[in-house]
Order: structure tokens, then C-alpha cells, then sequence
């Protein structure tokens, strides 16, 4: 999009415009979005065929940190929603890394001479590690209601020659605990679809790009989908990432990548190696890689007693894996790049 706002050719085809607003819709899958466009005409009629994906695993912290730093683990290091280190023996939980520690890792985004980049989001975000991990917050602009974060995008785009990152949390908060087919999420989604008209309405009359995307899309996980797997890696010395998307690590080298028989309908079983060069071409370096993932297959997550925190067992909605659902995310064009 930066591109975009000098004029000069980009991978997306997008026109010249003055500013663009970069709108990350936490949780939006291009499947859900096509399940419920009868509540989303606005968003769903500007794009039925988008070919983008998300990253692997299919999580908020790997897509952003991506995003931020243009790149794949390997370029920054975020693993997975969570990762171990062997050298601290410690989890790392990348959403909630303190900022001192984020500071150590920052990444930025790639800028272009003459651009300005300003962050949109919840205001609680604005001193998070995450934020300092991936966005920086130098100009962190916090509004709480979903209507005053669009406007306050609008403004900043109004300087021109801006580039606004515009956060929207709702639907993977209310898809966490409610589940994407549920009611409140159906509401949240048409809350966001009368913003974003409203948006593309304002934008339009001052050549200002609206670029729609999300970091993942969504699975419904009943609790009879919930997988035990602490007798089959009796060796493990810890168990973390997504439960759809678990990284297991080893106290003893494993001799073979084969899955436990009992597990066999529930996922997938590959080593670290496998699925990062088949996802990123290399393997990342470092003291977080795991020896094992494990990825579920449709209608489950995995839970090993020794590890997951009790919490994880209430979400609903879920991501992490490889399902369509989870991967296909929306390309939705608006304002002055229509």
C-alpha cells in the first residue's frame, strides 16, 4: 500500500491514492464472511474471489509479526502463539511479552521516504509488549468504541501521504468465547460492515484507499472435540502454540514422526523441520524451535492436562491449523482504491 500512495506499481494492482487505511479485522475469515454475507453485503460484495492466506500456523502473532516485518518466523522469530525457549526454559507467550523484552525484538514496518505510519486500536493495546513487538508505539492512537477507531483512522489519513494501521479485535474476542456462529458474533460483524460503509462513503471524497484484510479465520470446536495428548508424548517438556496448531518439545530425540495410532482421525503429526520448510523454505534458527507439530484436523483441538492452562478449554472459535476456514482471509478494496 505504500506503493500505492507513491504511485508506483505493487503486487496488489492498487490505484494511486493520498493515504490509505490498512483495516485488520481480527478473526474474519474469507469462509466466514461467505457463510454470513447476508449480514455483510458491503464487505462480502467487494470480494468474492480473494486468493490471500494467512500465515502457519494461522494465528494473530505470526500473521502480524509478518505483517509488521514483512516476513515469515525465519525473518522474525515469532513462532506461534506461544513458544519454549531451552536456553530459559521458559514459555514465551508472544501476545503478552513484556515490553522491555519486546524492545529487544522490535520490528518495524518497512517504510517508504515521506510516509508516515500511524496505529489504530483498542487503548489498552497502546502499551502492550505486543505492540511495541510488532507496531511500535510511537503513534499509537487508542479508541475503545469500533466507530471512534474508524474515525480516528480517517483523521490521521487526512494529512495525506499517511499509512494507518486500523485494529479491530471484536469478532476473534467474541468468536473466542461465544463461537463465530453464534448470535454475537453475527451482530459484531454487521456493527463492522456499517462502519466500514460509513468509512468507504468519507474516503472516497478525499482519495483516501481502504484495504480490508484479516490475520486468520475461524473453526467452532465443540468441548467433545477436545483431544487428551499427554500419554502419547510421555517425553515432552512442554506443549504450546494454538490447540489446533501445538508445538510439542522433546526431553529425548524422537526416533520417528509417526502418529500415535488413537490420534490418527484427530490431526496431523509432522516434525518442526518438515513444517517450516514447507511453509517458510527454511527453518528458523534459535533456542524456540520445537521438535514436533501437531495440527487437528476438522472439529478438534488438542489439550495435554500437563500443560494447557484451564482457560484454553472454554474457547469456541479456533484457528491455528490448515483448514480453509482458517487460512482464506477477505481482500476487501474501498474508498479511493475502488
Amino acid at each position: 500500500m505504500q506503493r500505492a500512495i507513491r504511485g508506483e506499481q505493487n503486487r496488489l494492482n492498487l490505484p494511486r491514492v493520498s493515504s490509505a487505511i490498512l483495516v485488520l479485522v481480527d478473526g474474519l475469515g474469507l469462509v466466514n464472511l461467505s457463510e454470513r454475507k447476508a449480514h455483510a453485503k458491503e464487505l462480502f460484495s467487494a470480494d468474492t474471489s480473494s486468493k490471500l492466506y494467512s500465515s502457519l500456523p494461522s494465528t494473530t502473532t505470526v500473521s502480524l509479526a509478518g505483517m509488521a516485518a514483512g516476513g515469515s518466523p525465519v525473518d522474525h522469530g515469532v513462532l506461534g502463539y506461544s513458544a519454549f525457549d531451552r536456553q530459559s526454559e521458559a514459555v514465551i507467550s508472544f501476545l503478552k511479552i513484556s515490553p522491555e523484552d519486546a524492545r529487544r525484538h522490535r520490528l518495524q514496518w518497512k517504510q517508504n521516504p515521506g510516509i508516515s505510519v500511524t496505529s489504530v486500536g483498542p487503548t489498552a493495546y497502546a502499551a502492550s509488549g505486543f505492540t511495541e513487538l510488532t507496531f511500535g508505539a510511537e503513534d499509537y492512537r487508542g479508541a475503545n468504541k469500533l466507530s471512534d477507531r474508524f474515525d480516528t483512522a480517517l483523521q490521521a489519513a487526512s494529512s495525506g501521504s499517511s499509512l494507518v494501521y486500523l485494529y479491530v479485535p471484536e469478532l476473534d474476542q467474541i468468536g473466542h468465547r461465544y463461537g463465530w456462529l453464534s448470535q454475537k458474533w453475527v451482530q459484531a460483524l454487521e456493527d463492522l460492515n456499517l462502519e466500514f460503509r460509513r468509512a468507504d462513503q468519507i474516503a472516497r471524497k478525499n482519495r483516501i484507499g481502504i484495504f480490508l484484510t484479516a490475520d486468520h479465520g475461524m473453526v467452532d470446536v465443540p468441548e467433545s472435540g477436545h483431544i487428551e495428548i499427554a500419554n502419547h508424548f510421555p517425553t515432552a517438556i512442554a506443549v504450546t502454540g494454538d490447540p489446533r496448531c501445538r508445538f510439542i518439545y522433546l526431553e529425548d530425540t524422537w526416533d520417528s514422526v509417526d502418529m500415535p495410532t488413537e490420534l490418527e482421525s484427530f490431526g496431523f503429526l509432522v516434525s518442526y523441520a518438515d513444517f517450516a520448510s514447507a511453509a517458510y523454505g527454511a527453518i528458523p534458527v534459535g533456542s524456540l524451535k520445537p521438535d514436533l507439530v501437531l495440527l487437528a484436523k476438522e472439529g478438534f483441538a488438542f489439550y495435554d492436562r500437563r500443560f494447557s492452562e484451564p482457560k484454553s478449554r472454554l474457547i469456541v472459535g479456533q484457528h491455528g491449523s490448515v483448514s480453509n476456514a482458517e487460512l482464506r482471509v477477505p481482500a476487501v478494496v474501498a474508498g479511493g482504491f475502488r
